[in-house]
């Protein structure tokens, strides 16, 4: 529990102490989710908040007939659906386990309200941890684009850690190109 607890406290840039990260923890259970597995589906409702303890999480979102990976949330990160949470609505953004599986801790949405409600900083750090949210989305704008070599250059520099836990098929529906094209300029690359 002391890695995830570290991991968290550097999440974002407010660190919050690590009383404050343990009370977090405290009000929290862990559950494993294989590979595959949403965390939070795509489509129902989930007000729960999560973070994840190990392995890579991918971020799915659902246009149509087509899958779009938008992104991944790897150990220490915070999430939840905003949909459900803010608005009790179904989730438009599906969680799911990579292909080595993942244990998250999750915490029911009245436990998290309450201690948000007791606690000032550790709404000041929720509110980091969103900020930081809208700031990674512009980011990815930013780095992730011009043509798919500068797109998989990006995604090596930025997010190297995610090459273990993602399939070839899931990185390329990342950075939108084929499986093949990703393989070959990741070949030329490396």
């Amino acid at each position: 529990m002391d890695e995830l607890v570290e991991a968290i406290m550097q999440e974002g840039n407010f660190h919050p102490s690590e009383e404050i990260v343990r009370k977090f923890l405290s009000l929290s259970r862990e559950v494993y989710f294989p590979a595959k597995k949403p965390v939070i589906e795509y489509g129902r409702i989930n007000s729960n908040i999560y973070a994840v303890k190990s392995g890579i999480l991918r971020v799915v979102y659902y246009q149509e007939e087509k899958e779009e990976t938008y992104g991944f949330a790897s150990p220490g990160t915070i999430f939840l659906s905003p949909h459900s949470y803010y608005m009790n609505q179904p989730a438009v953004m599906q969680f799911e386990a990579c292909k080595k599986g993942c244990t998250c801790i999750e915490i029911p949405k009245a436990r998290f309200d309450k201690l948000m409600a007791e606690s000032h900083k550790c709404a000041r750090w929720m509110f980091d941890l969103a900020m930081g949210q809208f700031y990674t989305s512009e980011m990815k704008l930013k780095y992730i684009k011009g043509d798919a070599r500068e797109r998989i250059i990006a995604v090596l520099k930025y997010r190297p850690e995610i090459l273990e836990y993602v399939s070839a098929r899931t990185l390329a529906s990342y950075i939108g190109v084929t499986e093949t094209y990703l393989c070959r300029i990741k070949k030329e690359i490396l």
